[in-house]
Order: structure tokens, then C-alpha cells, then sequence
């Protein structure tokens, strides 16, 4: 995970989005597409896999405390491609596509065939919320699991979008069961949209902790877009995957079950990488990789609970067919991030208006452990602010930490023309 904000440039572009999304991938990602050229010009990514300079993201899931505020979690983020036939060929880079609705929560609607939502071990298509409907007394391991499986079906034009995101995909057939049209791991395609692409499975996973805690019988969590219930659960994605390196992978790591170490994907393994390249960050989950772009000037609740959740969007009760409205809303502009907060898989951007100095060896008021906030730029080491001299590079780059790129204040505009399309680095590898 390299994101988390109010951010869409396939629904919203140009703008600041609806509702808060958490995003990993590659680290070029901003409010309006990339060119294919663009996206692979991305300084790293978050994904495990170097040559997937791909964009995933879906809606923030929020905990509710009981005084009603709001924290953002941040979960773990994990794609997976599944080939069920020899017919399959690579997503072309730039393709584009919306699996779920925002708008309405029709469990039984076509585009949300692919939504899984619930505990560990038990997912469904609900929230586990009491007011949703769950009525087991615990919530698995203590996790919440939330997936979005895409269509895998595209036209004969190879056609990269459609006015809905949505049309110019279709869900696989079984070919053994020809009645059956709408299924998630086909292994053949309909007559309308014959190219077959790899079925993507997106899953984000949040943890219940101390601070955080599981209750039953009550309303534990929230979409960003003020969902309790989460029949509008959604995901998007954008491919940026190298498609000879996709198109290598799809042939030869089938048959090797499990163990894709020993497939053509084992050198492009961000783990596994030969030679250190400080643009790729050999880490075990890319979740060093920074993001490359300014973000919406408001806080999202990782650094601090907040009061409401960003945007226009109330708690949105189940029961209640349309999704409530509210008043105007202060209009807010990007700004270059100025701190970051350290997390789970990665340390993620913030926005904070406040002194950005008050939170250093602060603690975390959710977790109750020593916090890592510091000005964007720098790297926490043992929770201490530790600036890298700008001559000396990592003296192991498998260490047990990686040292972030000091960011550059990149002016963006609402278009693709003439939009510096990546961060400059400064102050680690001169020349590079």
C-alpha cells in the first residue's frame, strides 16, 4: 500500500474523488490517468512483482469508536491471477476497469457478481455489522476480509474502456456447464467478449486489535463512502503490467502450482531482485515504494481519529435504499504531502495542517505504541528521526529498513498534456 485519499481518475478525474480509497501499486498514481508510457515510467511499485507497474484500489474501510469517530485502517492489500485455460493473454497496458457499484447496494446486480465481504474464513456480502445482518457472536481470527474479483472477458478490439468501466468487460463462461454465463472462474470466454484475460481477485485484509477491538452485536466498521451494510463495496484497477513479462508468466507459472520462484516471474520478484536498483526497493512486499504525487489537502483519520468521514458522506444505514446527501462541502485543491505515518506494509503520505513537528516520538493515540510520524522525506529508524547523508547509500539494501526518497514540491494540473508524470530523487544517489 503506497495511498490512502480521495483519489479516482477513472471515475474522477481531474478532481477530488467522493470517498477515501486505499490504493498500492505503482507509485505514479494521481487524479487523472496515466498514458500507457507513463504508468511505465513509474519509479517502483508496491505490488510484489517489479514489472507490475499496475494501479489497484477500492474504498478505505474505517473503525467506529465508541465515541463515533473514525480511524482509518489500513489493511494489507494482495492480488491474485488466476489462468483457467491455455487461451489466456496479457491485460494490455492502459486497460482499465470497475468491478462493484458505488452508488447502490443491489447484492443481486451483475456488476457485483465478483464482491466477498466479511470475516476471515467467512465471507459473504455484508459488513460485519450487527445492523447488517451478521449474527455471528465473533468475527473470525479477528480479521476482516474484503475482495472484489474483476471480469475476465474483453471485446475482440482489445478495447481498454467503456462509458460505465464496466461494458467492455464480461464474466467468464463454464465451459463445461454452458448455462452457466456469470461465473467467476470461467475458463472460457462469451461470443461478445472472446479475448480472455487473467481473473483478477483483489483482497484487502484489516486486523481487529486491543485498541480496536471486535464487538458483537454493534456496528464495528464503515465504508468511506458512509456504507454500514457493504453491498457497495467496489474496486478499480488500471493495468501497467510489462506485457511480455504477463504474457511470459500466463504460459509457464501455471504449472508450477504454488511455488512461482520457479516460473519466469522469479526474476522480477522485488524480493528475489539480483542487483540493487534504489528505484524498485528490494523489499519483501515493495511496501517501501513512496508515492510519487501530491494528495488532497485533508486528514483521512490515520494520524488522529476523526469527527466525519471525507466528503459528503453520512453514515449510510441498512435499510435505506439511496445513499444520503448532505450540505456543501468546502472545496479542497492537492497539495505535496508534508509527513508521514509509518504502517504495516509501508509508509504512507499525509496531509496534516497542523505542525507536523509535534508528532515526532509521539505516540499513536489508537495503538498505544511509540508513533512514526516525521516530515515527508525522511525514514524513522528505531522510531528515531534519522536523516540519510546525501553520499552515503544503504550499506545492506536487505536491511531491515529502506530510507525513502526525499520528495520534491511537483506542481500537477487537472490534464495528462504536459503533467510531470514522477518525483524527482534527491539526495541519495546523485546522478541517478
Amino acid at each position: 500500500m503506497n495511498f490512502i485519499g480521495r483519489v479516482d481518475p477513472v471515475v474522477s478525474p481531474g478532481r477530488v474523488s467522493d470517498h477515501v480509497h486505499t490504493v498500492f501499486g505503482a507509485s505514479n498514481f494521481r487524479e487523472v490517468l496515466n498514458t500507457p508510457a507513463e504508468q511505465a515510467r513509474a519509479e517502483c511499485t508496491s505490488a510484489t512483482v517489479s514489472a507490475d507497474m499496475s494501479h489497484y484500489w477500492a474504498p478505505t474501510l474505517y473503525y467506529i469508536h465508541d465515541n463515533g469517530s473514525f480511524s482509518a485502517l489500513e489493511g494489507t492489500p494482495r492480488a491474485y491471477y488466476h489462468i483457467t485455460s491455455n487461451n489466456v493473454k496479457p491485460f494490455p497496458r492502459g486497460l482499465r476497469m470497475v468491478s462493484g457499484t458505488a452508488m447502490t447496494r443491489d447484492l443481486t446486480a451483475h456488476r457485483s457478481l465478483g464482491v466477498r465481504l466479511g470475516c476471515w474464513g467467512n465471507r459473504q456480502k455484508i459488513l460485519p455489522n450487527a445492523g447488517a445482518g451478521w449474527t455471528w457472536s465473533t468475527c473470525g481470527n479477528g480479521k476482516v476480509e474484503l475482495s472484489v474479483t474483476f471480469p475476465s472477458c474483453g471485446r475482440a478490439d482489445r478495447a481498454l474502456d467503456s462509458p460505465n468501466h464496466f461494458d467492455h468487460m464480461a464474466w467468464p463462461v463454464d465451459s463445461l456447464r454452458r448455462n452457466v454465463i456469470n461465473t467467476l472462474q470461467g475458463d472460457s470466454c462469451p461470443p461478445s467478449h472472446p479475448i480472455q484475460y487473467p481473473i483478477l481477485d483483489l483482497v484487502y485484509s484489516y486486523s481487529f486489535d486491543a485498541a480496536r477491538p471486535w464487538r458483537a452485536g454493534r456496528d464495528n466498521v464503515v465504508l468511506s463512502n458512509g456504507d454500514l451494510h457493504g453491498g457497495s463495496y467496489h474496486a478499480d484497477f488500471v493495468s501497467g503490467w510489462d506485457e511480455t513479462v504477463l504474457a511470459a508468466a500466463i504460459k509457464d507459472c501455471p504449472a508450477k502450482g504454488p511455488h512461482l520462484d520457479q516460473c519466469s516471474l522469479r526474476n522480477h520478484f522485488i524480493p528475489d531482485r539480483k542487483s540493487y536498483d534504489p528505484r524498485r526497493w528490494p523489499t519483501g512486499t515493495g511496501g517501501q515504494c513512496a508515492h510519487a504525487g501530491q494528495i488532497p489537502a485533508e486528514e483521512v483519520g490515520l494520524a488522529f481519529p476523526i469527527t466525519s468521514l471525507p466528503g459528503c458522506n453520512p453514515l449510510w444505514r441498512p435499510g435505506v435504499a439511496t445513499k444520503p446527501t448532505c450540505g456543501s462541502q468546502p472545496t479542497i485543491g492537492f497539495v505535496s504531502p508534508n509527513a508521514w505515518k509509518g504502517g504495516s506494509t509501508a509508509n504512507v503520505p499525509l496531509y496534516m495542517p497542523t505542525n507536523v513537528g509535534l508528532f515526532n516520538n509521539v505516540r499513536d493515540p489508537i495503538n498505544n505504541w511509540r508513533a512514526k510520524f516525521n516530515r515527508w522525506g525522511t525514514m524513522g529508524v528505531n522510531y528515531k528521526n534519522v536523516m540519510m547523508p546525501p553520499h552515503t547509500p544503504p550499506a545492506n539494501p536487505y536491511d531491515s529498513f529502506i530510507w525513502l526518497p526525499a520528495d520534491t514540491n511537483v506542481q500537477r494540473a487537472s490534464t495528462v498534456k504536459n503533467m510531470q508524470d514522477k518525483t524527482a530523487w534527491r539526495g541519495m544517489f546523485p546522478g541517478q
